[in-house]
């Protein structure tokens, strides 16, 4: 009889310097996201911010491990991301990222725009996503969206930035992969002006969201925060123009 774990494949994961980082057992069917989480476990790097390249081919959450060709004693050199950026627009009428994918603005008349049409996702998979308020619209627009006072609206989608297009957002199929809440004026008690930062997490059952590091709110949303997850956002509030940091782990120690 073969020993327990005889059919582990032994992976290796290196730095880009060749300094090793994590030496694991993993199944043949076990996907590249499980060496993501294992990477996770190990050095903290969430998986979103991690790339992971078998020779010079980049191999997909995914994948199992057969399919992208590890084998017992592959050695997988795990490239850090330090900046994401935005991916797709639902609609490029109301809405437009910049050529550096990090700002993304609305466009058009405001309070006019169809409020369903302005979702930007995030190119990559993260649990936690860090923006920055670059611009606001002036105060006479205040209570003049469909939405009340909504300042901006933020969560996490399942759906894979890859699989979107303009006729996704009109079905139901991206409601039943997305979960979002609106940050309104009357939970901060004042209007988000440009500087401020958001922090939004993914919970085991909701968000939750930071603004300045303070602890803002808590939402049950229903997301299975074990999936791979892609942050998403709505300008169809008074901001107008937020822009994406890079993630900083230290943001998610403060607050209630």
């Amino acid at each position: 009889m073969a020993a327990a774990g005889a059919d582990k494949l032994v992976v290796k994961v290196s730095s880009m310097a060749g300094e090793p980082l994590l030496c694991g057992r993993f199944d043949p069917n076990d996907t590249v996201l499980t060496v993501h989480h294992a990477i996770k476990r190990a050095d903290g790097t969430p998986e979103g911010l991690q790339k992971l390249m078998l020779r010079n081919q980049a191999l997909l959450p995914h994948q199992t491990l057969t399919e992208a060709s590890v084998r017992s004693g592959s050695v997988l050199t795990l490239v850090k991301i330090k900046q994401p950026t935005w991916h797709h627009l639902s609609d490029p009428r109301y809405a437009e990222i910049m050529e550096d994918g990090i700002l993304a603005t609305q466009k058009g008349a405001g309070p006019q725009m169809p409020p369903s049409l302005n979702f930007a996702v995030a190119s990559n998979s993260l649990n936690h996503l860090d923006l920055e308020v670059v611009a606001v619209h002036p105060a006479d627009h205040a209570g003049r969206w469909a939405y009340g006072n909504a300042q901006l609206l933020v969560g996490f989608t399942a759906a894979s930035p890859t699989t979107w297009d303009a006729g996704l957002f009109d079905g139901s199929e991206f409601w039943e992969q997305t979960s979002v809440a609106y940050v309104e004026s009357q939970v901060l008690g004042a209007c988000l002006k440009p500087g401020d930062r958001l922090t939004v997490q993914s919970t085991s059952n909701g968000i939750r969201v930071l603004v300045n590091g303070s602890f803002l709110m808590s939402k049950l949303l229903g997301l299975d925060h074990n999936q791979i997850l892609y942050p998403v956002i709505g300008l169809n509030g008074e901001v107008s123009a937020v822009r994406l940091l890079e993630h900083d782990c230290r943001s998610g120690s403060r607050g209630g």
